[in-house]
């Protein structure tokens, strides 16, 4: 098990849902990006629950291994979705209009009722 910390607090999970998690942040990171994850967590009373957490740039996260002592929390269907999203994360790349681009988002314009003419 570990602890997923963040300004937020420190959220109980699985080591390879924390994992995923630190790892997607890395990734956004690295772009400048941000989003949020849904991971499931361990309350202090031991009950299950759920936490939303913001990672990536200026998120500050980080995973700490919590002692021995509780069941493995496993997801592994969250696991996959982190990794994939992290693997997917690449740069905007923004390409100059085309002539038929620039010409579809023209249109007229319209005399102002601030025209001096």
């Amino acid at each position: 098990m570990k602890y997923v910390a963040t300004q937020s607090g420190r959220f109980l999970t699985g080591t390879e849902l924390a994992d995923a998690v630190q790892w997607y942040g890395v990734a956004l990171e690295r772009m400048q990006r941000v989003d949020l994850v849904d991971i499931p967590v361990i309350e202090a009373d031991g009950r299950g629950a759920r936490a939303t957490l913001t990672v990536g740039w200026w998120a500050e996260t980080a995973t700490i291994t919590a002692p021995d002592g509780e069941d493995e929390l496993t997801e592994v269907d969250t696991v996959i979705a982190l990794y994939e999203k992290a693997g997917a994360v690449r740069p905007i790349h923004a390409y100059p209009f085309s002539a038929e681009e620039i010409e579809a988002m023209s249109w007229a314009v319209l005399p102002s009722d601030f025209d001096p003419d």
